[in-house]
């Protein structure tokens, strides 16, 4: 992803204040009070309204997003889209990344293999040296089915979230909308992720098995 700037942009998602750029971002004020509107229509009644997290937004044309137990950040792509299944979908899913811990679970899985690794130098000599690659290959495994969790986990929250706003089919249009996002990448990207190297399960698959 090409980051053309960082902005400097923080709101806690328990007040899920109005984003304001503090740098170069050129985004309307409809865009950020609608982006504002269903981020917190999302955290609403989930679990982190009672945990403080921080929002923060990355200049770029890239629909990306990344989330630490701590802090979620959206490209201003995602802001600047103005569709509201995409906008939903990104953000629920971030969150759900954010809600299942999955930063902080990855990194523990790395220091488990990476010890291992050192532990088996012990009857296997130079074992060790091949621990960035083994790690890599477990991380990134794990990362894939942690993908999956973030989905389901996103389509969860959507559903709450249009059963409170008074849908008629909310698990349907949740996971319409989860798909829908995934399709989206799909057109722009192609079919990334899936290989054994990769962090992401093939958006194919993950397509496919919401069907």
């Amino acid at each position: 992803m090409k980051i053309l700037a960082v902005i400097l942009v923080s709101v806690s998602l328990a007040a899920c204040s109005l984003p304001k750029a503090a740098g170069p971002i050129d985004w309307t004020e409809k865009h950020a009070a609608y982006f504002h509107t269903r981020l917190a229509a999302v955290v609403h009644g989930s679990e982190l309204t009672s945990r403080k997290h921080q929002t923060y937004f990355l200049k770029s044309d890239e629909i990306n997003a990344m989330a630490t137990d701590r802090y979620v950040i959206f490209s201003t792509a995602v802001v600047e889209s103005a569709d509201p299944d995409l906008i939903d979908a990104v953000i629920a899913h971030e969150l759900a990344h954010s809600i299942l811990r999955h930063s902080t679970i990855k990194i523990a899985a790395s220091v488990v293999v990476s010890a291992a690794m050192i532990a088996a130098d012990s009857v296997m000599p130079l074992a060790s040296t091949a621990s960035p690659l083994v790690n890599r290959l477990a991380v990134n495994t794990f990362s894939r089915s942690q993908e999956i969790e973030a989905d389901d986990k996103a389509i969860e929250m959507l559903t709450r979230t249009y059963q409170r706003e008074g849908a008629r089919h909310p698990h349907r249009q949740a996971r319409e909308a989860v798909r829908y996002a995934l399709e989206v990448l799909y057109r722009k990207y192609g079919d990334s992720g899936g290989n054994i190297l990769d962090t992401h399960p093939a958006l194919s698959f993950r397509i496919q098995r919401l069907k």
